[in-house]
Formats: structure tokens, C-alpha cells, sequence
């Protein structure tokens, strides 16, 4: 496991622009800002990782000065959270796009990754849900009343939990145990 700390947002671009086709991760080591020590922050860590394609992920402790996150290469598959299209959206306006970034969006594009998570992005933000979850909910007043009541963030995941099912019937048994689950006051994964 690689582990790496750098100054400035410039530095780890460099590294990205060395290392982006040749490495399989980093673990990218931050300092807190009551540290006194300058790294680069995590925005700017995020802006550069998708200029090269890459994507963030776990984030650990290290110390009470330090912690750090595994940055990896995306794969084909991988989603696109809302967030991170704005910002492809304005690092392209701003021309700091990287040829292998563009080409990690361009794959997702033609593959469908990258609409993936507009279902369940338009979910957390609206009181939109996919009709058939409305309908099963309209049958159990109880889990109706508790699903409205979630919070954006429970609802995404509870939609993505849905929307994920590759098979008709997959969809629909999850369907009826999101419905049980919210009537039970269960969170999603549990």
C-alpha cells in the first residue's frame, strides 16, 4: 500500500499525470488543517483525481494530525454521483480535463454509468420515487407516512437499493422488503 502526501494540488497532479495508466492505487495522505501542515485539501484532491480518471474512496485514520483516502483508477462500471458531474462539468469549461479523464467520461457515456444515479440523485433531491415503489407504499399507510418522513440521504439509498436490481423480480422482492423494512423503521442494509 502507497502511501503519499503532497503540498500543493499541483504536485498530485503531476503524480496523476505520471502514474494515472501505471498504478493501481494510492492512499493519499491529508493533514488536518489544525496541523499547521500544508497538503492538499480534498477538493482539490477530487478536481485532479477525475481530470486523470481516477475516483476516491475509503478514508482511515492515521493520527490526530493525519489521515488518509485510497484513490484508484475508475472502472468501466463505476457510477457518477450529480457532485462529480458538475464538477467533470467545470473542470472541462476550465480546460484542466486530461485526456484519460475525458476518455473514463466518454466510456461512462457510451455504457450508461453515467446516468446511472440520475434516478436516485432526482430522489434525494425531490419527492420523486420510481412509480412502483409509490404504488407498493400506497398500500402500507404506515411505510408511506415513514418513507416521506426519511431523510434525502435514506431515501437515495433505500432507491438505490432498487434501482440496482438487475431483474424485474429482483426489483419487485426488493420493492416489498423496502416497504417492510420503512414500516419496521429498518435503514437500508439492515
Amino acid at each position: 500500500m502507497a502511501k503519499k502526501t503532497f503540498k500543493t494540488a499541483a504536485d498530485w497532479r503531476a503524480w496523476l499525470g505520471r502514474n494515472h495508466d501505471r498504478e493501481k492505487e494510492i492512499w493519499l495522505v491529508y493533514y488536518k488543517k489544525d496541523s499547521g501542515k500544508t497538503s492538499v485539501t480534498y477538493s482539490e484532491a477530487l478536481d485532479e483525481a477525475l481530470c486523470w480518471g481516477w475516483i476516491d474512496s475509503t478514508v482511515n485514520r492515521l493520527d490526530d494530525e493525519r489521515y488518509m483516502q485510497r484513490w484508484t483508477p475508475r472502472k468501466p462500471a463505476s457510477v457518477w454521483s450529480a457532485a462529480n458531474k458538475a464538477r467533470i462539468k467545470k473542470l472541462t469549461a476550465e480546460g484542466r480535463m486530461a485526456a484519460p479523464g475525458l476518455a473514463k467520461v466518454a466510456a461512462a457515456k457510451r455504457n450508461g454509468s453515467w446516468d446511472t444515479l440520475n434516478d436516485i440523485d432526482r430522489i434525494g433531491r425531490t419527492s420523486e420515487i420510481p412509480e412502483d415503489l409509490r404504488a407498493a407504499l400506497a398500500q402500507n399507510p404506515v411505510a408511506k407516512d415513514k418513507f416521506e418522513r426519511l431523510a434525502p440521504s435514506q431515501k437515495k439509498l433505500w432507491a438505490w437499493w432498487i434501482l440496482s436490481a438487475k431483474r424485474p423480480e429482483t426489483r419487485a422482492r426488493r420493492i416489498a422488503e423496502t416497504v417492510k423494512g420503512v414500516a419496521a423503521g429498518r435503514r437500508p442494509g439492515m
